[in-house]
């Protein structure tokens, strides 16, 4: 008898230690990833285009870069055993700027981003451009690690409690 109470006591640690990691690695992916980034250009001149880049989590301003007078885009291809993936990068005074701090798929999103930048700067009539980029699918899988790693440590909770009740 006394072995079924600590494997049961085990047991219940691990779900609790499973889901608090769980969760915590779910949370960790979602501030990482799962951050929107917006570019907001205004045209000073007729060949002087001024950008600014910020980027938000749910929100709240993480980080924010003057890129200046932005000179050109393009699409960065990262290549590995698994295929590619991508990201825009921004052309400025001071240097490359990528547009997400991460690669991601898509490359035909990031085709249609780096048209509608390169045809602005190139477009004196055009007084203004704003371009807000997220993956709306990190908050779903964000919310899904969260959600079963929470489940976990609830149901390791109850069995260590439903364990110490049958005593």
């Amino acid at each position: 008898m006394r072995i079924h109470r600590t494997q049961r006591a085990n047991s219940s640690t691990f779900l609790i230690l499973f889901g608090f990691i769980f969760a915590a690695a779910g949370i960790c992916a979602g501030a990482f990833f799962g951050q929107t980034s917006t570019l907001d250009c205004r045209r000073l001149e007729s060949t002087v285009v001024d950008c600014r880049l910020q980027r938000d989590l749910l929100g709240m301003p993480v980080s924010e870069t003057e890129i200046g007078q932005l000179e050109s885009a393009w699409v960065d291809v990262s290549s590995d055993s698994e295929g590619d993936t991508y990201r825009v990068v921004l052309q400025g005074p001071n240097g490359e700027t990528p547009l997400t701090s991460f690669y991601s798929s898509s490359r035909p999103g990031k085709d249609e981003t780096v048209e509608a930048i390169n045809r602005f700067i190139g477009n004196a009539a055009e007084t203004s451009l704003k371009i807000e980029q997220s993956e709306w699918w990190i908050f779903v899988l964000t919310a899904f690690f969260v959600g079963i790693g929470f489940l976990a440590a609830a149901w390791g909770v109850l069995r260590a409690v439903f364990g110490l009740l049958r005593r």
